[in-house]
């Protein structure tokens, strides 16, 4: 189930053709509060918000909505975001945003597109050459090898998976991952205790790397 908020009909239909998703999948609702309160929320794989202005009430939704389903993908398009704006986007939850030309609106779906297929039953996330993360059954298989994630390690994971490439403060984390009375050294020990598993030599890391001043990167052989 996709919940879309739109005003616009020919915008819906074209990106749910572009997802390659089903009418019967498409949920109409009218505005964000809307998709927070909706009977499919729980069960639902993806939002999109269109939205000409993203204004402080719907980015405030994105977080709570992501309290309640927390696998739900959140992809938000707008014709006017700062800079500034996209931080706080990511801040609350948002997965993908876009305002950018249509040759890039289409790089930005097809990415939407794998996070949404990520969240089925039968998903795998290919990390390296021999290394997969099984969401189902939250392990690791490591050049052949079952490896059990316990549920932090794991979520831990599949956030720095979900969030490729971007530089993610141990701040940033401890809020995703865990809450507000977390401390950050928690977030240090799990990453350290990531690294003994999916590190040839996790002395020095090739997936998940830190950058001082900046955060940490996870970095996968696939696209």
């Amino acid at each position: 189930m996709i919940l879309f908020v739109s005003k616009n009909d020919h915008f819906v239909e074209s990106v749910r053709r572009l997802l390659c998703v089903s009418e019967h999948e498409v949920v109409h609702v009218p505005n964000m509060t809307g998709a927070l309160r909706s009977e499919f929320l729980r069960e639902s794989r993806g939002l999109i918000l269109d939205a000409p202005q993203v204004q402080e009430d719907e980015i405030a939704c994105c977080q709570r909505i992501k309290t309640k389903n927390r696998d739900l993908r959140i992809l938000v398009v707008s014709s006017e975001l700062t800079p500034e704006t996209e931080l706080v986007l990511m801040e609350h939850g948002v997965d993908i945003y876009s305002d950018d030309p249509p040759n890039l609106f289409l790089a930005k779906i097809g990415k939407f597109k794998r996070m949404l297929q990520a969240t089925s039953l039968d998903a795998q996330i290919k990390i390296g050459v021999d290394l997969v993360l099984e969401i189902p059954s939250q392990r690791l298989i490591k050049s052949g090898r079952s490896i059990p994630l316990p549920k932090k390690e794991f979520e831990l994971l599949l956030y720095f998976c979900q969030h490729r490439g971007r530089a993610l403060s141990a701040d940033l984390l401890r809020q995703k991952v865990w809450d507000e009375h977390t401390d950050t050294e928690r977030v240090r020990r799990y990453v350290a205790k990531l690294r003994q598993k999916i590190e040839d030599d996790p002395a020095e890391p090739q997936y998940l790397i830190h950058q001082r001043g900046v955060g940490y990167l996870f970095m996968v052989d696939s696209p």
